[in-house]
């Protein structure tokens, strides 16, 4: 049974070809992809997408890490075991611990692939196999009742918790390609095998069991019910955002979309060595500019505003401050654009990325601006501010930080693990926070205008909002361990005027 073509089943195009002629999904993939094309690709992505959302975060271990400052206190809801797991599983195995968080980064306890296999080489059906192993997610490993889900390991060879503490606890010395090329020891008692396999049973939820979004959506008669849901509207606003820029793909980045029909005229900027008065660290000395846009648009580069367009920047009233400091006045076409700030010669250093709305009037509106750059604590967390257009209702504003998420969009060096989100008014006021949008009282808002991360613990911001400014900062949760810093992204929607 299935497509794939082999001993008398049909093949992949007959797939494509049953789906195509559904009315349902003629609907759908449209909506989903932007693009009325059913292909093999985007059957993948559809199918990946919801497989990779099939993890609970109404666990025990979700319920505690809300009522401590970090995940490295001790969970009032756990017990004196479950607690002493937890430890072993945080701690360096060269300080008694476990090292278990090194692969398994919280909050969903998974990792990308890396490099190594984990040193078990037996595969299914017999041989070896010395290739790469991923770190899967430790959620959901156990039923409502208590019972293991499955076998584990890519092989499917342990069928007990103790036996995966096992292995990993005496890896012999010598597996080719392994992340242990040593071998491992762990010096773990019993009791610490058994407080081990108590936290990881805190890490399973009841949601992937319960919730109605993972049920069948199909009637009985095989059919469904597709609601058109019109996209957010999105209301006229500046980004201005802080950022720590390095280098590679970790440089700085400003993503806007002009909508409408009519040409837009902005400005763009970068900040650097103007800073120095707010006595930041580590300033970037020589920022340089790149502008990119659709299929056909020449790039445009500026490291020094004075260098081209001088009396045109005066002229906006928004000339940088210094002369090392690069600015682009313009007019775009609709359509999407980045903006990439960058050190001269790879210098790198904190900075400011700023773009700027020159034409409020004209039939065509900046929409859907983002940030990606490097996301760190303290000085090094970054700070996306913006400016709600002109008016005097109060607007519905969505704000979202992806991390864990950017791997699917291509970005595979450190994505950030698990972000944390906050919007502060111009007086800095927190207005809104959030670590998990499926933690809040908007997902069923989230879901409806298809703004739902790949993970839940990846944060959003549902608010209402006046015209003024506002900034969304970003960092690492303070309930992840280790909290370690890593690209990450902030997005920014209008949903129109509130009622």
């Amino acid at each position: 049974m299935g497509f794939s073509g082999t001993n008398g089943d049909p093949d992949f195009a007959e797939l494509i070809a049953k789906i195509s002629a559904l009315p349902e999904y003629q609907i759908l993939f449209p909506a989903a992809f932007g693009s009325s094309a059913i292909d093999e690709a985007s059957i993948q992505k559809a199918l990946a997408q919801f497989i990779r959302s099939i993890e609970s975060f109404d666990s025990k271990y979700d319920a505690g890490a809300v009522l401590v400052p970090t995940v490295n206190d001790p969970f009032p809801n756990f017990t004196e075991n479950e607690n002493r797991g937890k430890q072993l599983f945080i701690t360096d195995r060269t300080r008694g611990g476990a090292s278990c968080s090194g692969c398994h980064l919280t909050p969903h306890f998974a990792n990308s692939s890396g490099p190594w296999n984990n040193g078990v080489i037996t595969k299914i059906g017999g041989g070896t196999d010395f290739t790469v192993s991923k770190s899967a997610t430790l959620r959901d490993l156990f039923n409502p009742g208590g019972q293991l889900n499955g076998p584990m390991m890519h092989d499917g060879s342990f069928t007990s918790i103790v036996q995966v503490i096992n292995h990993y606890a005496a890896i012999p010395p010598g597996i080719p390609n392994t992340s242990f090329p040593d071998g491992q020891t762990l010096n773990l008692t019993p009791q610490d095998r058994a407080d081990l396999e108590a936290f990881l049973r805190t890490l399973s939820g009841t949601a992937v069991y319960t919730d109605p979004k993972w049920s069948n959506p199909f009637r009985p008669d095989g059919t469904i019910t597709v609601k058109a849901i019109d996209p957010p509207a999105s209301q006229t606003v500046n980004l201005s955002t802080r950022m720590h820029v390095l280098t590679g793909n970790r440089v700085g980045i400003g993503g806007f979309i002009i909508t409408g029909v009519a040409p837009k005229r902005v400005l763009v900027r970068a900040l650097g060595p103007s800073l120095a008065q707010f006595n930041l660290p580590t300033l970037l000395a020589d920022p340089t500019l790149t502008l990119n846009g659709p299929a056909g648009f020449a790039p445009i580069v500026n490291d020094n505003w004075k260098s081209s367009q001088p009396d045109e920047i005066k002229a906006t009233g928004l000339a940088p401050g210094n002369d090392l400091e690069p600015a682009i006045v313009t007019t775009l076409a609709p359509g999407a654009y980045t903006a990439v700030l960058s050190g001269t010669n790879g210098g790198t250093g904190i900075g400011i990325l700023e773009i700027y709305d020159l034409e409020l009037a004209a039939d065509s509106k900046l929409a859907n601006l983002s940030t990606r750059a490097f996301a760190g604590s303290g000085d090094d967390m970054v700070i996306a501010g913006f400016t709600v257009g002109k008016g005097i209702g109060v607007d519905d504003i969505i704000v979202r930080g992806l991390g864990p998420s950017l791997r699917y969009a291509g970005v595979y060096d450190q994505p950030i693990s698990d972000p944390a989100l906050e919007v502060r008014n111009a007086n800095g006021a927190t207005l809104a926070a959030n670590d998990s949008w499926t933690q809040g009282n908007d997902v069923e808002d989230i879901q409806r205008f298809g703004l739902a991360p790949v993970y839940g613990f990846e944060p959003i911001i549902v608010t209402s909002v006046g015209p003024g400014a506002y900034t969304a900062l970003l960092s690492p949760s303070l309930h992840s361990f280790p909290i370690t810093p890593g690209i990450a992204l902030i997005e920014i929607y209008s949903r129109g005027r509130a009622p």
